[in-house]
């Protein structure tokens, strides 16, 4: 009977045990649970927010960070950055034609119209020589000879450019001082070109409207009109360059004069 009694206990027993074992794995389980959710929301506060994109150029998203803006930079700094990527890309792209490249046969053409004559300069000098003595330096391989060379084709270059832009959108022109003729509203007009078509997206519009405030700020320089920025254009830029240094050597000579004491 004791056996019977006992046989009969042990599948309830086993059930209990059964069933307390269960318990307890619920218990564990709920506990793993909670600790997963307690890690998983740590983990999620401990990570940053993505960075907001504030520029788009040419189909590559930039941070504030990835275009060295500081946290707090004000609001000059913020567009200078983003001014700065979308110039070096939108320019770069229209700079790089094959049509705006310097040959050696304009470089050279470029220093010897450089060059004054000695009536131009006003000397008894001779000046015969000039020409060939600049353009042997030019040709060196050092620092002078390269740094000639490149500011020359850097000039020639812009100048070809801001010629093309102009006839493409005509507009007003400003001069300044050893630069090539500035297209002004043609360059105006390309970048808001080239933002429609989706080369440059500013996704800020307060940044939007620093950029473009920027961009159509009125240069110092009187501004030519078409016609004249036309007639600006027609002239080679060697002779303007030698203009401008036939200027800076008569203002020199007459400071001179003038500070030399009298007989």
């Amino acid at each position: 009977e004791r056996l019977a009694a006992g046989a009969a206990l042990l599948p309830r027993r086993r059930g209990a045990v059964r069933q307390e074992r269960q318990e307890s794995m619920m218990k564990r389980m709920r506990s793993w649970g909670m600790l997963a959710a307690v890690l998983w929301a740590a983990t999620a506060a401990a990570q940053e927010a993505p960075e907001p994109v504030v520029l788009t150029v040419l189909g590559t998203n930039y941070t504030a960070r990835e275009l060295g803006i500081e946290p707090g930079a004000d609001d000059v700094r913020r567009m200078a950055a983003v001014a700065e990527k979308i110039q070096g890309a939108v320019w770069g792209n229209y700079g790089n034609k094959e049509e705006f490249q310097i040959s050696e046969e304009e470089l050279k053409e470029f220093c010897r119209r450089s060059i004054p004559t000695a009536e131009e300069a006003g000397t008894i000098c001779s000046l015969t020589n000039l020409f060939e003595e600049t353009w042997a330096e030019w040709q060196r391989d050092d620092p002078a000879g390269r740094e000639a060379r490149e500011s020359s084709t850097w000039f020639l270059q812009e100048r070809k450019i801001q010629e093309s832009l102009f006839s493409r959108y005509g507009g007003r022109v400003a001069i300044y001082s050893f630069n090539a003729p500035y297209a002004f509203d043609a360059a105006c007009a390309y970048l808001a070109e080239r933002e429609t078509a989706g080369d440059f997206v500013i996704h800020d519009e307060a940044l939007r409207a620093l950029f473009w405030s920027m961009v159509r700020t009125l240069p110092k320089e009187p501004l030519l009109s078409e016609e004249e920025g036309r007639a600006a254009f027609a002239v080679h830029p060697a002779e303007r360059w030698k203009q401008q240094l036939l200027e800076i050597q008569g203002a020199l000579t007459r400071k001179l004069n003038a500070s030399a004491p009298s007989p």
